[in-house]
């Protein structure tokens, strides 16, 4: 299977979207806001610090390619495999007496749903990692880390 850019990226983020919105209210009691890299809405201002919420962005390091392929979109296309990292970054406020452990358990939910997970166009994960940040003055900071990797056709 095969994705370009986008469609990889896309998928990355509905699949953690997905996760944290299907368990973040058991932990937190609400989805918390998820924000995402080189994205901005209309209207959005600064993260409410009261609050949990997240940031996904998605880089692509390298995309070598690894075999010709004698399927679409030619007979002799160019398969090229892309690598990179995914890093989710979790905030959790401050002023909640349990906020660091709900961003724990936070973390814990975004890393579970990565590990061998793969997606329906072909992007998948390895070595899901919860790191620590320093924090800001206003909220404990986390990030999952992940490796990603798609294949994608080019034609020559």
């Amino acid at each position: 299977m095969t994705a370009d850019r986008v469609t990889a990226h896309d998928d990355i983020r509905r699949l953690i979207s997905a996760a944290v919105t299907a368990g973040a209210s058991a932990i937190v009691g609400y989805v918390p806001e998820m924000r995402y890299d080189r994205v901005r809405l209309p209207g959005q201002g600064v993260p409410d610090a009261s609050k949990h919420w997240l940031r996904i962005g998605c880089s692509d390091i390298q995309s070598p390619q690894t075999a010709f392929v004698g399927e679409t979109p030619g007979p002799t296309a160019k398969q090229h495999t892309t690598t990179g990292v995914t890093i989710v970054e979790l905030y959790a406020p401050m002023s909640v007496v349990n906020g660091a452990r709900q961003q724990d358990l936070l973390a814990q939910l975004v890393q579970s749903a990565l590990r061998n997970a793969e997606t329906v166009n072909g992007v998948w994960f390895r070595n899901p990692t919860i790191k620590n940040v320093a924090d800001d003055e206003k909220s404990y900071r986390l990030n999952v880390t992940v490796e990603h990797e798609y294949d994608t056709l080019a034609a020559t």
